[in-house]
């Protein structure tokens, strides 16, 4: 018997393939990587962005009522450049804690660290503008905002290195007569440096 072939069949096999990729992914990690795509895609246009970033100016009094939500909402998206690595860790890395964790503990782990940062960004900010100009300027006037997955990932990763300390994550890279293998402990640390040195490489492209 002849097979089917061309174009139609091989979209099909295609998109068999990826929807058993998505109802492979658990569910809290499956509404979280809704919930970033999604926000990532509207706030490409600056109204919503105004209303999503974390800007002082506007949690702090906004138009006409202070925007506090964006203390939660900042950092569930960001640039497209980033979003496609961060996903890939986070559904890694959230994937494996949902199979060790509650959903009450990942939702207040994630509620925490977002809510947690920008206020803790605010307080600093406050305290700096009593004695700098420039921080009391930002804090009153500026509108540049921040928006980053960052927090999430480095939340999870932690969580990671604490759980399975003596676990390795495998690359699949080879290595030797095997495949490069990280420990989970060290997975943090690396994180942060590849995160610095791409931002001091973006900032010399951007000179």
């Amino acid at each position: 018997m002849i097979q089917p072939s061309g174009p139609r069949v091989v979209a099909e096999e295609i998109a068999h393939k990826c929807q058993d990729i998505i109802d492979s992914i658990p569910p809290l990690t499956k509404r979280l990587n809704y919930l970033t795509v999604g926000l990532s895609l509207v706030c490409l246009l600056d109204k919503f962005y105004n209303v999503f970033a974390f800007i002082p100016k506007n949690t702090l009094w906004g138009d006409n009522i202070p925007f506090v939500w964006n203390t939660f909402t900042y950092g569930f998206f960001e640039s497209l450049g980033w979003l496609l690595l961060h996903l890939v860790i986070i559904n890694s890395a959230a994937s494996k804690l949902e199979s060790i964790w509650e959903e009450k503990r990942m939702y207040i782990m994630i509620i925490m660290v977002n809510m947690g940062s920008a206020l803790t960004y605010l307080a600093g900010l406050w305290f700096l503008s009593i004695f700098f100009t420039v921080a009391n300027k930002e804090m009153h006037e500026s509108t540049y905002g921040t928006s980053s997955l960052n927090g999430l990932v480095i939340a999870f990763l932690l969580a990671l290195k604490q759980n399975y300390q003596d676990a390795k994550l495998n690359t699949g890279i080879p290595f030797g007569e095997s495949t490069l293998k990280i420990p989970f402990k060290y997975i943090p640390q690396l994180y942060l440096l590849f995160s610095f040195v791409s931002c001091v490489i973006f900032e010399m492209d951007m000179d």
